[in-house]
């Protein structure tokens, strides 16, 4: 309103300058008229002017307005985008600091892990360098012992391989003396061999007790199955002999004398076609053992095979004198020669050789195992000449 009242102010001015200045030529009142008219035209125009102005005034403030409420909602769109990465930029950070936590934590503990064992390993160490130290004398003695233990062996077996049970006994038990204080396997192994002398003189009780404590020692010696299956055999316990010779199978499936006396074992159950079966695969895993011949002899004698039964016998005695002929003589070597040459037939012969083969190795529990195997030949449809004169022979020694 002071705009408008100072425009008025002006152009009122204006037209009394004019209107003086024209006094002379209009009149007065006309003079009045025609001002009045004017003003009246001029406030005409002046407010029709201010209309429109407040118009535009309006149209320029709503646009304003349009524009800042555009511009702050774009800014709190930008706002609210800037604080959702703030916030996603914070998750990240707090998520990494974590990991990064829990892995510094663990390397932490790992390291301190490692500082412990290095710490126990040390301690350790000190201790072995201390026992170290103390060393020398026991490890002199304990080898001392152990050249000592296994002379008494070879001794024991001299003695054995000569047929003196007796003194092979006593090295046998000068033996496991130096081992009482060890459960090494020496001593599962000498428990063995004094369980096998003790089954060589018929002591089957002994023999099954020393067997059970080499066992106990190490149970996974499959010579001390095969030995306490033996026993068994020797007992006519023959299922248990069975079982014993077939866990010693599994811990050494290819040992062929394994498969030997199990093979022997089925002959006393009467399964000869298992027998036959058993022998050939203990002569497929060694060719020039005489055991498995003999055997083979004795069933297709048995079976009325002569010939095959002859064939096997003549094998037996090669491989037997070959093995002789080496040096290499086995402590039953002389007893197997004589069951070989009663098989062909040649009753001198197999005579000497047995009367020898007690002479050098007078064991009663070899003698009982060669009788069953000649009363076998004997009772084949077709038994070799002097069998039962050779078995009368046996009986008398077993008796004396």
């Amino acid at each position: 309103m002071k705009t408008q009242t100072f425009i008025l102010v002006i152009i009122f001015s204006f037209l009394s300058t004019r209107c003086f200045a024209r006094q002379q030529s209009l009149s007065q009142n006309n003079q009045i008229k025609l001002l009045e008219q004017k003003v009246d035209s001029l406030i005409h125009q002046i407010k029709a002017g201010d209309s429109t102005l407040e118009k535009r005034l309006k149209n320029i403030d709503e646009q304003i307005l349009i524009s800042l409420q555009q511009t702050a909602s774009q800014k709190l769109d930008i706002a609210n985008v800037l604080i959702q990465w703030m916030a996603a930029l914070l998750s990240i950070t707090t998520i990494v600091i974590a990991i990064a936590g829990f892995i510094g934590l663990r390397e932490f503990n790992a390291v301190r892990l490692k500082e412990r064992e290095m710490e126990n390993k040390l301690n350790e160490l000190s201790e072995a360098i201390k026992k170290i130290s103390e060393l020398p004398n026991q490890v002199l003695n304990e080898s001392k012992r152990l050249i000592l233990c296994r002379h008494h062996i070879a001794q024991a077996e001299a003695f054995k391989n000569r047929g003196l049970l007796h003194e092979s006994h006593k090295e046998l038990m000068k033996a496991i003396e130096m081992t009482k204080e060890t459960d090494h396997e020496l001593r599962s192994e000498l428990h063995l061999l004094i369980g096998n002398h003790y089954k060589m003189q018929a002591n089957y009780a002994k023999a099954i007790s020393e067997l059970r404590k080499s066992i106990e020692i190490n149970s996974d010696n499959p010579n001390a199955h095969r030995y306490l299956g033996n026993v068994y055999f020797m007992m006519n316990k023959l299922d248990d002999a069975e079982l014993n010779l077939k866990k010693s199978l599994e811990l050494s499936p290819d040992d062929s004398r394994v498969m030997n006396n199990l093979g022997e074992t089925y002959v006393r159950k009467k399964e000869y076609e298992k027998a036959v079966e058993t022998f050939l695969y203990s002569l497929e895993l060694a060719p020039d053992f005489p055991a498995p011949c003999l055997h083979l002899g004795n069933i297709y004698r048995f079976w009325d095979q002569k010939e095959k039964s002859i064939d096997y016998f003549k094998k037996a005695e090669k491989f037997i004198k070959s093995r002789i002929d080496a040096g290499a003589t086995h402590v039953h070597d002389f007893y197997t020669l004589g069951w070989a040459k009663i098989g062909k037939g040649e009753v001198e012969e197999a005579r000497r050789y047995m009367e020898d083969a007690f002479r050098y190795f007078p064991s009663k529990d070899v003698v009982r195992e060669v009788i069953w195997y000649m009363e076998v030949l004997a009772s084949s449809p077709d038994p070799p000449k002097g069998v039962n004169e050779i078995i009368g022979f046996l009986n008398e020694k077993l008796s004396s």
